[in-house]
């Protein structure tokens, strides 16, 4: 009797294809989410460090601008 019973309440494949679906989401999920994390904080450090390196090179150009010591160019003249 119990064997019946247990055979009667086993799930079907397709519950359990769906469940492992269910759980495949999920987990894909997470995993996104903490990826988009790791990419926002990337992204973050990419656009201070370029302010960095545009305020440098901005304040080079100032501080060399017509001046004999500058670097030229490629093909320009002094």
């Amino acid at each position: 009797m119990s064997a019946g019973l247990a055979t009667r309440h086993a799930p079907k494949a397709g519950q359990v294809f769906f469940g492992f679906c269910i759980l495949a989401t999920a987990i894909t999920t997470i995993n996104m989410r903490s990826s988009l994390a790791e990419i926002e904080d990337a992204r973050s450090r990419w656009n201070a460090q370029k302010a960095k390196n545009d305020a440098l090179i901005t304040a080079y150009g100032a501080q060399h601008m017509g001046s004999a010591s500058a670097p030229l160019a490629h093909g320009q003249e002094k």
